[in-house]
């Protein structure tokens, strides 16, 4: 309602499996998979000052990484999901 204070937001959540390995690569903590449809997850991240300036960076094309850490980080990354989404599923692929 208008006028109520809401509670701080502590964290910041995603569904770009590139954006979430780029966050990591800048120092941003990953601190939950969340199960959403099929094979998707929501990554949640703390919520840091910066965190939104470094997202906004990264979909402007400013943000900078190194190509192969980043494709290694996102290689890691999709394994964690599989992973998540196998328990989920009970441990069926």
């Amino acid at each position: 309602m208008l006028g109520e204070e809401k509670e701080p937001c502590t964290s910041v959540k995603i569904d770009d499996l590139s954006c979430a390995a780029f966050l990591i690569m800048d120092g941003y903590k990953l601190t939950n998979l969340l199960p959403a449809d099929g094979w998707r997850v929501q990554f949640e991240f703390n919520q840091k000052t910066g965190i939104k300036a470094a997202i906004a960076d990264y979909f402007s094309g400013d943000a900078r990484v190194d190509p192969s850490a980043f494709n290694r980080q996102i290689r890691d990354l999709r394994g964690e999901v599989r992973e998540t989404v196998n328990r989920m599923n009970g441990g069926r692929s």
